[in-house]
């Protein structure tokens, strides 16, 4: 074979090498995710967890607690100075004008014991710092007008439960004396028309008040 003949096999096969380089790689660009005969793939999305809301997931467990819960609020919670966020404080608000009580100090009883129930289950997330618990009923005024008001209110802290090693036992302790939940509160509120047909004036126990 002669040298020009040699020359002549060599470009040849060149030049179907580069045609067969170029035909693969414009294949590759152009099957790029895609499937055989250059469909698109399928991609599956992976479902992203999103974390179930404080409020959501408060509410599921106030409702537990305790019946005819109403409306549960988040808000953050600072320090003494007011100066920082140090969690979160919780509202639960709870609607008892259908629940029958047999006068203002079996009212303030019931309420007493149920709120242990209450604050157990809102002290259960660790972000909540303070839990108000509210209570609701219908008051009569003077004019004969009804209205859904506020009868009671007990708020504790974080710092202050933390002190209910056994919330079982603590409920037991109420039965009788349930004084003591209003003494001990961080801060109470009972309506002055039920107060009044109460024995905590006797005892005591403000209208409201407390440490804080």
């Amino acid at each position: 074979m002669n040298t020009n003949k040699r020359r002549w096999h060599f470009r040849w096969l060149t030049i179907c090498l580069a045609v067969f380089v170029g035909l693969t790689s414009a294949g590759l660009a152009s099957g790029c995710g895609s499937g055989a005969g250059g469909q698109t793939a399928k991609v599956t999305p992976v479902p992203v967890t999103t974390p179930t809301p404080l409020v959501a997931v408060l509410r599921a467990s106030l409702a537990q607690a305790r019946k005819h819960l109403k409306k549960v609020e988040v808000e953050d919670y600072m320090n003494a100075s007011g100066s920082k966020v140090i969690g979160k404080q919780v509202t639960a608000t709870y609607d008892v004008s259908s629940e029958d009580f047999w006068d203002e100090d079996n009212l303030i009883a019931t309420l007493a014991t149920d709120t242990v129930n209450v604050l157990a289950a809102g002290f259960r997330d660790a972000r909540v710092k303070r839990v108000n618990v509210v209570y609701q009923t219908t008051m009569t005024d003077q004019y004969g007008n009804d209205s859904l008001e506020k009868a009671v209110e007990i708020d504790w802290t974080r710092a202050l439960w933390s002190k209910v090693k056994d919330p079982a036992a603590f409920k037991e302790r109420l039965i009788g004396d349930e004084a003591t939940m209003y003494q001990l509160a961080s801060w109470h509120y009972v309506h002055p028309g039920i107060w009044k047909n109460t024995k905590l004036p006797e005892l005591g126990i403000p209208v409201m008040g407390g440490p804080d």
